[in-house]
């Protein structure tokens, strides 16, 4: 006995009798759902006061287990037996011995009877075919790539022309040959930079028909071209042989002018030699200084050179003399000729002078021999100078007359 069946019924509620039915009523459905998914049977109510959607349904708890779940021991598969087996095994490796004997069977040796005469007797040769590797690739190229020329029978491009124009010609199947341009082998136009071979060439000369074929006209240019560079040709030969014998006649004219100098210059000297020997025999000491006194210098350069040269002993060449030498070149290839008599007494004053004095040749000789008669500013300045140092292989002291010594030694001697 519970406490609540103790308590005073709620207000409003309906009578007992009613409310016992619906409990009735809800607790056969419950059992009805429960058997329905635990009974495989299929339950069919005959209970004509179960009306909800339950009745309808056919359904069990077996219907919600997967099927990988369910027993299936009770099941089974038949099996091949071992003569299916063997039969299948045969099958396989007559099949796979077939494909292989196709690259296999190639290397065999046949054998082939040689029907010649032979004295010996017959003998039988052997063929054998080299094997290959099935598994190495395939040697026959692409062709698919290849350029296929149009045959000789193929029907030309057509032009066309504006149909509007009544006037429009129509081009015969010869001029239409001449303009015609192969797509692929064209031996004028070029866009892609093809290059095209000999065989493509010939193909394509032998449809247009100008095979070989030069104009006439190509002799006559190739002939007026070597005429103009034969007259080009002797006009520059002979425009040098003009120069070259003008520049023979220029050196042949300067030698004559420097010989035609160097014999007057002898001349004079020679003559006032002479006129100043006559006058010392013709007056005395005192009147020689009175005329030298009172006369020009007439003596030029050159004179004064010759005179000196001759007093110290040496012969100096008359183009020294008049500033035509040339010093000489030294080089890897040139030849050094010199008078050995112009260094004879210029080598002494280079000797040891002193013990300080280390070396005994100065050490840029050769420049030195370069620059003899170069025209140096540097050195005319010093020389203008008081304090002037001399340098180089050839000294030169002041210029002195010969009547100049003659009165020097009369007076030493008085």
């Amino acid at each position: 006995m519970s406490f609540s069946s103790l308590l005073p019924p709620p207000e409003h509620s309906p009578p007992d009798d009613v409310n016992s039915r619906e409990v009735e009523i809800i607790t056969k459905e419950h059992d009805f759902i429960v058997n329905a998914l635990t009974k495989k049977e299929a339950v069919h109510s005959s209970n004509n006061n179960i009306g909800s959607f339950v009745g309808s349904q056919v359904a069990n708890f077996n219907d919600v287990i997967p099927l990988r779940q369910k027993d299936f021991y009770g099941v089974q598969a038949p099996l091949p037996t071992t003569q299916e087996i063997e039969l299948c095994k045969v099958r396989t490796q007559e099949v796979v011995n077939r494909l292989l004997h196709k690259f296999t069977d190639k290397g065999k040796a046949g054998y082939q009877k040689d029907t010649r005469k032979i004295t010996t007797g017959s003998r039988i040769i052997t063929i054998e075919s080299k094997r290959q590797d099935p598994l190495q690739p395939s040697r026959q190229k692409n062709t698919s790539s290849k350029i296929v020329l149009p045959e000789d029978d193929e029907t030309d491009t057509p032009i066309l022309h504006a149909t509007d124009d009544a006037k429009s010609k129509r081009l015969t199947k010869e001029e239409r040959a001449k303009w015609n341009i192969p797509a692929a082998v064209s031996s004028w136009k070029n866009p892609m930079g093809y290059t095209v071979g000999l065989k493509h060439r010939a193909a394509h000369g032998k449809k247009t028909g100008n095979v070989g074929s030069i104009n006439n006209k190509v002799s006559d240019i190739v002939a007026a071209l070597d005429e103009t560079d034969q007259e080009i040709r002797e006009g520059i030969q002979q425009e040098n042989e003009l120069k070259r014998k003008q520049l023979k006649e220029e050196e042949r004219i300067k030698e004559e002018k420097l010989r035609a100098i160097a014999e007057r210059s002898k001349i004079q000297t020679q003559s006032s030699a002479v006129k100043k020997r006559g006058s010392r025999f013709e007056g005395g000491r005192h009147q020689n200084k009175k005329i030298k006194k009172e006369e020009p210098p007439i003596k030029s350069a050159a004179e004064r050179l010759k005179e000196l040269a001759y007093a110290q002993g040496r012969e100096v060449s008359e183009k020294v003399i008049l500033g035509a030498a040339k010093a000489t070149t030294t080089g890897a290839g040139a030849n050094v000729h010199y008078d050995s008599r112009l260094f004879s007494k210029g080598a002494n004053a280079a000797a040891k002078r002193s013990e300080e004095q280390v070396y005994d040749n100065p050490l840029f000789v050769q420049q030195e021999i370069d620059s003899i008669y170069r025209v140096n500013a540097k050195s005319i300045d010093e020389a203008n100078s008081a304090s002037a140092s001399r340098y180089g292989p050839i000294q030169f002291t002041k210029a002195h007359s010969l009547d100049d010594k003659s009165t020097e030694k009369d007076e030493e001697e008085t």
